[in-house]
């Protein structure tokens, strides 16, 4: 299932990337299509832990004529591959059991001067006020009840690392990254919304 929160989200991510693009924890590689038409995107590597989400995201990138895209499956701090032109990383920081490593592996695969897109989950996240956005929606999926379910739960969820934007910049900029932007607009202010850049 994709809502307009997500939606929105890979839209506005998307056009912030180009060169050889890594998509870290990408999931079912939803952010994939909409790099397909971007002239200046060349290639597109999505890294992913889970096979479940690495055989949907294959799936998915071979629905385009896109023989530069491709993934890997494993933890993001075992790829070891080629240097990124850019990166992005949507809603997966909070299940790294080690962010910081996580963070400064990912500083390390990128080029010099090479942009970071990085969305997370902050302290203030509403599950509840979402789901009643996204139920307007999607109310007639018929997956609509587990999604929802879901999402709930992880509200509820002792083990997800949700972090204040002030909290994420200081341990970003440890690692030596710099802010280009960053804002709180997404997700009705429950996600934090950074672009970096490598040094």
């Amino acid at each position: 299932m994709q809502t307009c929160f997500q939606r929105e989200l890979q839209l506005q991510s998307a056009q912030l990337l180009c060169g050889d693009v890594a998509d870290f924890g990408c999931g079912s590689g939803k952010i994939a299509p909409f790099l397909t038409d971007k002239a200046d995107v060349t290639s597109y590597t999505g890294i992913d832990y889970s096979s479940e989400m690495i055989k949907i995201a294959d799936w998915l990138i071979g629905q385009f004529d896109c023989p530069s895209f491709s993934t890997f499956e494993g933890k993001i701090e075992d790829y070891q591959g080629k240097m990124f032109d850019s990166a992005v990383s949507l809603n997966s920081y909070y299940t790294w059991p080690d962010p910081v490593k996580v963070l400064q592996h990912i500083y390390s695969l990128l080029k010099p001067g090479g942009l970071f897109v990085l969305a997370t989950p902050n302290t203030r996240i509403d599950m509840l006020a979402m789901e009643k956005e996204v139920r307007k929606e999607l109310l007639t999926h018929p997956d609509f009840a587990t999604f929802s379910q879901i999402n709930l739960a992880l509200t509820e969820n002792t083990d997800a690392r949700f972090i204040d934007m002030n909290d994420l910049i200081k341990q970003l900029q440890s690692i030596g990254f710099s802010v280009v932007s960053c804002h709180q607009s997404f997700y009705l202010g429950g996600l934090n919304f950074l672009v970096l850049e490598k040094h």
